[in-house]
């Protein structure tokens, strides 16, 4: 369990409001004012006031700007998640959800993100008030670990892809390939040990074989988890990962941009037809009904509307594909989500020989997936972003292990 003590059903919120602006933080506090069970405990104007006051109240949720003086939301939150972590709700009213910098505080440890907006549509006003107070006490529930400074992280992850070693195959002969990291060879001059013929980098990317792949199932409340897990794996994976993720099309969009931009793997977005290749993440909207198939050595994404599949959610449809054509090369991974999805892929892809694993519920914003997962299936292995990252690196690096010459 991480730094955030968890808190019984019976036990009242505790809410530290960060705001620079004295009528929004009235206005919060006259939203709250009878709502049983959460309360706003302290205040503070600043970046530098809540950590003071995180260090005085010990709240059990923050709720914070980010557009502050002195110091803003970004800097103190970055602050509280490596010393004092604690459930974060960012709240701007510059950007709104699905943007690179909603995103971008979710990166820096934020549980949750919420357009300032939404507290302030007269015409939806009840309809708001009732998912920003679902907000807290979801985020209540998360236990939250510290994080490494971004620098020092990003460093650990360099350092740990340098050393590992690096698989291709020599397009004119078929010769295997390892490039060790510490013996001096480079991509960009690599020569086959056989033949003598010049590797060319973006060949060698492009005949990767696919040994490996591994689903993920994202559903409401998840990207906090995948960018805590998908940043973290290296582009030299021999094998795919495909992503079915519920929520709005435009937000998975752009956070499929946005992810690209901050991970060492390319991240591209799902689209009819599309034909994967290794050391990809691809990510489909649960909307799109995607399956896979296998044409020869090539494996394909697709959309499945027909009513044969009625019954089945998207996450299990697509495993049920996925679990058809790779048998026992899969790895299924479950992450956040309110939604009822997950059960009958994960059976079909365990009775092919395939794998599976879960995110700890405790770290999960939305539980609902996860616990009617574990009440109905056996599943595997239970761990944080950290170790389940981990647990996909490995899959592929011990399919490359088994990898014999061409």
């Amino acid at each position: 369990m991480g730094a955030n003590v968890l808190q019984s059903q019976n036990s009242v919120i505790q809410v530290l409001l960060v705001d620079d602006s004295i009528s929004f933080r009235r206005l919060f506090r006259d939203m709250i004012s009878d709502c049983e069970g959460i309360e706003v405990t302290a205040e503070a104007g600043n970046g530098i006031e809540a950590l003071d006051m995180v260090l005085k109240h010990r709240p059990n949720v923050i709720v914070m700007d980010l557009e502050m003086p002195l110091m803003d939301g970004m800097t103190a939150l970055q602050h509280l998640m490596i010393h004092v972590p604690t459930p974060t709700i960012i709240i701007s009213g510059l950007t709104q959800e699905g943007t690179p910098r909603a995103f971008d505080s979710l990166k820096n440890g934020a549980v949750d993100f919420v357009y300032k907006g939404s507290f302030v549509q007269n015409d939806t006003g009840i309809t708001n008030r009732k998912r920003i107070l679902s907000k807290i006490r979801q985020s209540c529930s998360i236990s939250v670990s510290p994080m490494e400074p971004p620098g020092q992280a990003n460093q650990k992850t360099l350092q740990a892809l340098s050393r590992q070693n690096r698989v291709g195959f020599c397009e004119e002969c078929g010769t295997r390939i390892q490039i060790d990291p510490n013996s001096g060879q480079h991509d960009n001059h690599l020569t086959c040990t056989n033949c003598g013929e010049t590797i060319d980098p973006d060949l060698r990317q492009k005949y990767r074989r696919i040994n490996r792949l591994v689903v993920l199932g994202a559903g409401e409340g998840t990207y906090s988890n995948i960018l805590k897990i998908i940043p973290h794996i290296s582009p030299a994976i021999n094998g795919s990962i495909v992503m079915v993720m519920y929520g709005n099309n435009d937000h998975i969009d752009q956070f499929t941009r946005y992810l690209d931009s901050i991970s060492l793997v390319h991240v591209a977005g799902y689209r009819e037809g599309i034909t994967l290749t290794s050391g990809t993440c691809y990510i489909a909207s649960a909307n799109d009904n995607v399956t896979m198939s296998s044409h020869l050595s090539e494996y394909t994404l697709g959309s499945n509307n027909d009513d044969t599949v009625a019954g089945y959610a998207p996450l299990d449809l697509f495993m049920e594909s996925v679990s058809s054509v790779m048998k026992q090369k899969v790895l299924a991974v479950i992450l956040s989500g309110s939604e009822n999805d997950g059960v009958k892929g994960l059976d079909n892809i365990s009775r092919n020989g395939g794998k599976s694993c879960m995110l700890d519920p405790e770290k999960c914003l939305y539980k609902d997936m996860a616990n009617h997962i574990v009440d109905q299936f056996d599943i595997e292995m239970i761990a944080d972003e950290k170790i389940l990252s981990d647990k996909i690196q490995n899959i592929f690096t011990d399919a490359q292990r088994s990898i014999v010459t061409a």
